[in-house]
This record gives C-alpha cells, structure tokens and sequence, in this order.
C-alpha cells in the first residue's frame, strides 16, 4: 500500500502537470509561477476535504456506536478491498515537491531529468510509507492486545485515535491552504 500511495502520488503530479503543460503552452494564458500555486491550492483543499471526511465519518460512527447500532471495530484487516479507493484518496492529491520539481524541469527543457527525479524521490517515499505503515500495523497490534480486555479504555482509546488523525489532518490542510493563499 506505501509502494501504491508513493507511486501514485508522483505519478498524479506528472500526469496534471504535463496535462496543464500542454494547456498552457498551446494558450499561453498563465505563467508556471501561476500554474505551480493553483496547483498547491488545490491540493491542499483536497487534503483539508480528506480531513474533513474522515472527521464526519468518525463522528458518525460515535453518534451510531452512542446508540447502539454498530462497533467501533480494532480489527487488522489484510485483504481489504476498501483499501484501493483509500490509496486512491490519497495518491490523486499530486505532491508538491514533484510538482515544483517538473516545474522546473520544463522551464529549464529538461523535462526527462524531471521525471527521474520524481520516480527517484517516489522510490524514497515509497521506503519511508512503508515503513511507517509496518510500525503503524505492528504498534496497533500491541495497542489492541493491551487495551483488548478493558473494554471501557479500548473504546474511550479508539475514539479518541480516530478523532485526533481527522483533526489532525483538517487542521494540517486548513494551515497549508491557508498559507498558499
């Protein structure tokens, strides 16, 4: 899933900005300072809308756990199918680096120096995501088996996980598309 997000991260910066490359150059209407700053406000709206997302689905699975129709569910699920449309979500938001990177590339005619740079740095993200995602995986096991027989802790816990990571990605979307402005 890290090498998915990675790739598709990287990819989805070369794709818009070859796509709003060729707008602009058979157009001549805007600059690449222009493009590269419309470019940073959108993807950071489409990270505050993520938060947002993940924030009501949250507070609706609270209000449904509130009265007794469903369960905040602790299960690590392998082979989940909702995990695409996840990996979807995340990757389209083209990364800010490679965009800046192609950016550059073009201006200076080196475009195919640009793309490598990408698919070189999208091989580090690759590693670091990954990474991040064992450890997330292996400490949310540990997590789970502690507070698994303490039902009123497991609940307060998940909750409170869940409501943090929105927050905290609303809140992290919210300063970057504040400062881009």
């Amino acid at each position: 899933v890290g090498n998915l997000i990675a790739f598709f991260h990287a990819g989805s910066s070369l794709i818009i900005v070859l796509i709003l490359y060729l707008i602009v150059k058979k157009t001549y209407l805007t600059s690449f300072e222009n493009l590269s700053g419309a470019i940073k406000i959108i993807s950071y709206a489409l990270i505050t809308l993520l938060g947002l997302f993940l924030l009501i689905k949250a507070i609706i699975e609270l209000y449904r756990r509130k009265n007794g129709q469903g369960e905040i569910s602790c299960q690590i699920k392998s082979n989940d199918k909702s995990i695409i449309p996840r990996v979807f979500a995340v990757g389209i938001i083209p990364c800010p680096g490679a965009v800046i990177i192609l950016l550059f590339a073009i201006s200076i005619d080196v475009l195919r120096v640009g793309i490598i740079s990408i698919f070189s740095m999208a091989m580090g993200m690759a590693v670091t995501i990954s990474l991040v995602g064992v450890l997330t995986i292996v400490s949310k096991q540990g997590v789970v088996k502690f507070i698994d027989k303490r039902s009123g802790v497991k609940d307060i816990f998940l909750v409170t996980m869940q409501m943090l990571g929105s927050l905290l990605i609303l809140f992290l979307g919210i300063i970057l598309f504040v400062s881009s402005l």
